[in-house]
């Protein structure tokens, strides 16, 4: 079950070998909506430059890992998303979770 990730989450470390690690782009801001068991939103921008980056994806929790399939890209992202793997459609990707 997936309930514990239901809301709004705010990118603000990476936690790895149980250090907290700094973030690597300060200006990074990153946003993870968790609406339903199935389905999350990623959304960033970047302070201080122009253009969005949003994407809609399927997931399904595995074990320690969540397994997402990218299903929707918004029409307003900026020119610079589509670099990014987790903004390109189809994307299939895990993370592990703790």
């Amino acid at each position: 079950m997936s309930s514990f990730l239901l809301g709004s989450w705010l990118f603000v470390a990476i936690f790895y070998r149980d250090q907290i690690l700094p973030l690597p782009n300060e200006a990074l801001k990153q946003y993870y909506i968790f609406s339903s068991q199935s389905e999350n939103k990623v959304f960033y921008f970047r302070l201080g430059e122009r253009g969005t980056c949003e994407r809609t994806a399927s997931y399904e929790i595995k074990g320690s890992t969540i397994e997402q399939t990218v299903t929707n890209l918004s029409s307003e992202n900026a020119d610079f998303c589509s670099q990014d793997p987790d903004m390109q459609i189809i994307f299939i990707f895990e993370k592990v979770i703790d």
